[in-house]
């Protein structure tokens, strides 16, 4: 594979990561492996950390494009 496939289906994956976590996600939900009252929780705890990786993400990324190699 040329360099430039090996970055198309990276990117694939990539694309493909977050639906692949939800549907895992609803899965769990949907068998009820975890009880309502733990998702809640799981919810509560998880955002935060979400978000702040999120924020950490927007400021490394603005950060590198602000100085260029």
């Amino acid at each position: 594979m040329t360099k430039s496939n090996i970055d198309a289906c990276e990117g694939a994956n990539r694309r493909k990561t977050p639906w692949l976590i939800l549907g895992v996600g609803i899965a769990i939900l949907g068998y009820g492996l975890i009880e309502p009252k733990y998702v809640a929780y799981l919810a509560a705890v998880t955002a935060p950390i979400i978000f702040l990786i999120a924020l950490i993400a927007a400021a490394l990324s603005s950060f590198v494009r602000l100085f260029p190699r």
